[in-house]
């Protein structure tokens, strides 16, 4: 697929949804969560906050970092309790494309569903990180041994990488650590 490629077809990953707590995602290309590419499944009204402090802004950050760590616990407890839906639904998120953004930025949705990140346009991920650290992996910020969701880096067009040589688009870049040097070949 190429840089300019907008009629697909288009790589994709999938997260399955597995109880109704808040799930914190970013983009972890070099300056995009920065510049407010984040995304939340089951933000509430927390995903004006989540973006903010991703983009810096102290003040959000500050003020809001308290509750949602409080309300996770809470919500951990009760959702071994909630059922999958007897109706899962996919939802599909575009990555990326004409501007940095998860589109939609947010998505509400029940245990069971599946969300289908669907990357466009230029490199980029889909990784979990946690509402106090929003351009951190979760596996990096989190003190109970959580691991979190990271598609790898999708790439749009036929780059060289060093030591990796030229890999065609479809064939995700890396799992799970950084992006420069600290990745795995897939």
């Amino acid at each position: 697929m190429s840089d300019n490629n907008t009629n697909g077809p288009f790589q994709e990953a999938q997260f399955q949804v597995t109880d109704t707590n808040p799930v914190w995602v970013y983009c972890r290309q070099t300056g995009h969560c920065q510049k407010g590419m984040v995304f939340a499944i089951n933000p509430g009204d927390k995903l004006a906050a989540f973006q903010a402090a991703a983009m810096g802004n102290t003040t959000t950050n500050s003020s809001s970092t308290a509750s949602p760590a409080a309300s996770s616990t809470a919500a951990t407890t009760t959702a071994s309790s909630t059922p999958p839906s007897s109706t899962s639904q996919d939802h599909k998120v575009i990555v990326g494309g004409t501007t940095l953004t998860f589109q939609p930025s947010n998505v509400t949705a029940q245990p069971g569903d599946t969300i289908t990140f669907e990357f466009h346009q230029k490199n980029h991920t889909v990784t979990q990180s946690n509402f106090a650290n929003p351009c951190q992996m979760l596996s990096s910020s989190s003190t109970s041994g959580q691991v979190g969701f990271d598609s790898g880096l999708y790439v749009s067009s036929f780059r060289y990488f060093s030591g990796l040589g030229v890999l065609p688009p479809e064939q995700p870049l890396c799992r799970g650590h950084g992006l420069r040097g600290e990745c795995k070949r897939v």
